[in-house]
């Protein structure tokens, strides 16, 4: 069975990314390492590709911890309770 191919250009960079969500590119990256959000694709070059479906995760998820839910709870209802690939 072949790996699924990800057409480049339905997807978001981080750049693109961080506009579309009104985050700064360090609030992103600490969602990232965190391991709330995984890019769709790496690049050769190192660039992250991430699914148009990110922005709402990243919008829902950044409105949460705002609201005080810390970002361990809300990486552990989501990927590890939900079983959500994310």
């Amino acid at each position: 069975m072949r790996k699924k191919e990800v057409d480049e250009k339905n997807l978001l960079g981080t750049q693109q990314l961080c506009k579309k969500t009104g985050l700064s590119m360090q609030v992103v990256y600490q969602y990232l390492l965190l391991g709330i959000i995984k890019p769709e694709k790496r690049l050769p070059n190192g660039r992250l590709l991430f699914s148009k479906n990110t922005v709402n995760l990243l919008k829902l998820f950044h409105k949460l911890n705002r609201s005080g839910y810390p970002l361990q709870e809300i990486k552990e209802i989501f990927i590890e309770h939900l079983g959500k690939k994310l």
